[in-house]
């Protein structure tokens, strides 16, 4: 293993050494401070971490970063600094740092050289199984389009040759079950590839100490069942092209609401619903919001021993437009919180679904949370 360790100041980089050579016995160090030092060592490519101060006399560790994520997009940059700034670190995460340290925490570095590397791989793993599912697919679209054609030549022979008409008509509901088939199996497979990332998350997972750590693989594998859940209802019903949204959002928040283990007594589930019907592409970010909400719910609204209800209620409005409703009766936002600029991921993927379907998101006033979700989404959507 090979460290890239980029800091003006000597002392500091023995620092960093020290403490990660007791856990990276073997490791190579890299010290540099000098840009041309750095630019040189980057078009070398062998370096496996990089750590970076923020104050640089040459430049600044976000600069250090962009440069890093051009040329080495797969090695994490974990900043090392005396710069306790709330802003900078928030930046640095969203450019694609992998960690923020103080240097007054250097027992931090190895753990956080260790789930930085771990990152890395199951993002790898995570891209190759999502390879995977993509020529999988494009098999099944192959072979759909193919018995397509076979649809269209059988068309042609019925216009033509009256005297075929039976034998036509009995090969072409073959193919249309055929195809109903595959797009069934298409689904199914889907389903099984996404449960087993959901699966290797979970492993991954059993191995961390970190809670918060722990708890950020926990919330990607329910993101990830909720996304299978879509492709199972679509494989067991009766129409592919799209499904009903109010049992699936019943079937959804029964199954956060297992997860979480709650007492029914203590907190209970309302679903109200008009017939909806969705698509894929917007079935799919509806029941994330709906995830997302639930699940802050059932975390915050309701610390024991306080009683209550989370309450689900979608309405289909006038030219195709639909209301999302999801409400609870628990102790209710911070006042004041900006849920678009706080510090949850959810409320903020939320935000992000919400721009995804072209609506608009609104926390009502009153007791407890309501969050109030606007989308159009046409039937056949």
């Amino acid at each position: 293993m090979k460290f890239l360790i980029v800091d003006d100041n000597p002392g500091d980089r023995d620092l960093i050494v020290r403490y990660l050579r007791r856990e990276f016995p073997d490791a190579a160090f890299v010290e540099v401070f000098r840009r041309q030092d750095f630019d040189e060592t980057l078009a070398q490519g062998d370096v496996d971490v990089v750590l970076t101060d923020y104050h640089l006399h040459w430049t600044d560790g976000l600069w250090v970063l962009g440069r890093c994520r051009e040329r080495l997009p797969d090695v994490p940059v974990i900043m090392v600094t005396d710069t306790g700034s709330e802003e900078i670190a928030v930046e640095g995460m969203k450019a694609g740092l992998s960690d923020y340290l103080l240097k007054s925490h250097p027992f931090r570095l190895p753990i956080a050289v260790k789930e930085s590397l771990e990152k890395v791989r199951l993002r790898q793993a995570h891209e190759k199984a999502q390879e995977a599912l993509r020529q999988a697919n494009d098999r099944l679209e192959a072979k759909v389009a193919e018995r397509t054609r076979e649809l269209r030549q059988l068309t042609e022979a019925l216009r033509e040759d009256n005297a075929a008409r039976q034998e036509a008509q009995a090969r072409l509901q073959d193919l249309l079950q055929e195809k109903e088939v595959l797009f069934k199996e298409m689904h199914h497979r889907v389903k099984n590839n996404l449960q087993i990332v959901a699966s290797l998350l979970d492993m991954q997972a059993e191995g961390i100490q970190d809670a918060h750590a722990r708890r950020m693989f926990e919330e990607s594998q329910h993101r990830i069942h909720v996304i299978a859940l879509i492709h199972d209802t679509l494989y067991q019903g009766d129409n592919l092209a799209h499904i009903e949204v109010g049992p699936f959002i019943q079937r959804l928040a029964s199954q956060l609401f297992d997860a979480a283990a709650v007492d029914v007594r203590r907190v209970s589930l309302e679903v109200e619903a008009d017939e909806v019907f969705l698509g894929l592409t917007t079935a799919i970010p509806c029941g994330l919001i709906v995830n997302e909400l639930v699940t802050n719910s059932l975390k915050h609204a309701f610390p024991d021993p306080q009683s209550g209800c989370v309450r689900i209620v979608l309405r289909a409005g006038s030219e195709g437009g639909v209301t999302l409703r999801v409400s609870d009766t628990g102790v209710g936002l911070p006042e004041g919180l900006d849920f678009r600029a706080g510090n949850s991921l959810g409320l903020q993927l939320v935000s992000i679904l919400t721009e995804q379907l072209g609506g608009t998101i609104a926390l009502e006033p009153g007791e407890g949370t309501t969050f109030t979700v606007t989308f159009p989404a046409p039937a056949t959507a």
